[in-house]
């Protein structure tokens, strides 16, 4: 039971400083170009430092994290009455999100790769970065399917607190419009770092429930 505890929030909690440090590690060595700037300034935002690579392999291995933890959110999920079906599309959305996530390291390494060559034009660096970024956009916006499933059916069966519950599915909620509204409202990117708060809470709850009767579950806000 020890080992059932410390899964969720060593994923959840893992996954969001891998992303967080992983992130900042990309932009070693270059600039942060807004999402419209012309490509000139896209070509001087791709570091070639080796921490870039290590960043993007930080990632890689947060994705991969957040992944597990929702697996293991479905799996709480599943030991309760009726909560197969929220199971399977936790773990199911969980996996898909990796997947997308994960396939946003190619461009980036690719860009890296080429800067340190010295053969990246600015129209290249451009369509590259957009295409990192495409894929981190569509990443969140799969991740708030699993998420909000899992505040919904949490909150229900007892694998999470009330409060958790109820926050994760406003949470899920803004985090879908966030990801559609991110091209045109460069601000809702601030959505995605509330979803990574609530991860980490929610692993915590997720920890505090395992091996608890589903009854003695219901009652608290975390």
């Amino acid at each position: 039971m020890t080992g059932s505890r410390i899964a969720a929030p060593l994923l959840g909690g893992g996954g969001v400083v891998l992303l967080v440090v992983g992130n900042e590690l990309t932009k070693v060595g270059g600039d942060s170009p807004s999402l419209h700037a012309p490509a000139a300034e896209y070509a001087t935002a791709i570091g070639s430092s080796g921490l870039v690579v290590v960043g993007v392999y930080g990632v890689v291995a947060a994705w991969l994290a957040l992944g597990a933890f929702f697996s293991v959110v479905g799996e709480r999920l599943r030991e309760r009455p009726d909560g197969g079906r929220p199971a399977r599309l936790v773990a199911a959305g969980g996996a898909l999100a990796a997947a997308v996530g994960i396939s946003g390291a190619a461009p980036l390494l690719a860009a890296t790769v080429m800067v340190g060559d010295g053969g990246l034009s600015p129209e290249t660096a451009k369509s590259l970065l957009l295409l990192n970024g495409a894929v981190f956009v569509l990443g969140w916006l799969v991740v708030s399917v699993p998420l909000g499933v899992a505040a919904a059916a949490g909150r229900r069966l007892g694998v999470l607190g009330r409060g958790t519950g109820r926050v994760g599915t406003v949470v899920a909620v803004a985090l879908a419009a966030g990801s559609l509204a991110v091209w045109f409202a460069e601000g809702a990117l601030l959505v995605w770092l509330v979803a990574l708060i609530w991860i980490v809470v929610a692993s915590v709850s997720v920890s505090r429930r395992a091996g608890r009767p589903a009854i003695l579950t219901t009652v608290g806000c975390l």
